[in-house]
């Protein structure tokens, strides 16, 4: 605690009135540094947040609600699809139970389309939560573009299809049932679904998807139950 020669000096002590041998300025040994009790007992007052009070973040607010209307929008669009393309909900739609009562001139036009597909649509349409958790992190949303790329893997290169479609099975109930082919496993699996209902849901995509293969049925007397 020796002060040094230096007008700079400072004076630093570890207890009140301890004694130091020279004073700046020479002289005056034994002298004591008085240190202020008010240096000793500083305190900082630190000012409480006021959280209830506080003003909203400008950016958390503009994020909140833009994902707010995102998913309002989502929710629309999803209640469209599920309103205009009931008949893509089922696949047990995909013929009415008298069908095979008009042998000869009961044509039935379909188009072939992938299962996944479908089931990513459906999932978004109905809000049924049964998609991927990839579907559910990317806010999937069907799309004009993955229908094509889907509908493109049905087929080889000569436009033909990689796998038999479904046979359609009437059941003892008087329903339809799709059975799929045999053929082909790891070729994608493919489902039958009405013309009508693939136009309309072209229409909502905002383009025609051509790439869906197309099929026909035509009752004959072995579809009679």
């Amino acid at each position: 605690n020796k002060l040094d020669d230096d007008d700079d000096a400072v004076v630093v002590c570890d207890e009140t009135g301890a004694p130091i041998d020279d004073v700046a300025g020479g002289g005056g040994g034994g002298a004591f540094a008085k240190v202020s009790d008010d240096v000793l007992s500083t305190t900082v007052d630190v000012e409480p947040f006021p959280v209830k009070t506080s003003v909203p973040c400008e950016v958390c607010a503009a994020t909140r609600a833009s994902n707010e209307d995102a998913a309002s929008r989502r929710k629309d669009l999803a209640e469209t699809h599920r309103n205009a393309c009931a008949g893509l909900l089922h696949p047990a739609d995909v013929l009415p139970s008298n069908f095979s009562e008009s042998v000869g001139d009961a044509d039935a036009r379909f188009r072939v389309m992938p299962i996944e597909w479908l089931r990513r649509w459906r999932a978004f349409a109905t809000g049924s939560g049964k998609a991927s958790a990839a579907d559910a992190k990317e806010d999937w949303t069907p799309s004009r573009s993955s229908l094509l790329d889907a509908c493109a893997a049905l087929t080889c290169r000569h436009a033909l299809l990689l796998r038999s479609p479904p046979t359609l099975t009437r059941t003892t109930r008087g329903k339809w049932s799709q059975e799929p082919a045999l053929d082909a496993k790891d070729a994608p699996p493919c489902e039958l679904v009405r013309q009508d209902d693939f136009c309309v849901l072209e229409e909502l995509l905002d383009g025609r998807v051509d790439a869906a293969p197309r099929a026909t049925a035509t009752a004959t007397a072995s579809l009679a139950p």
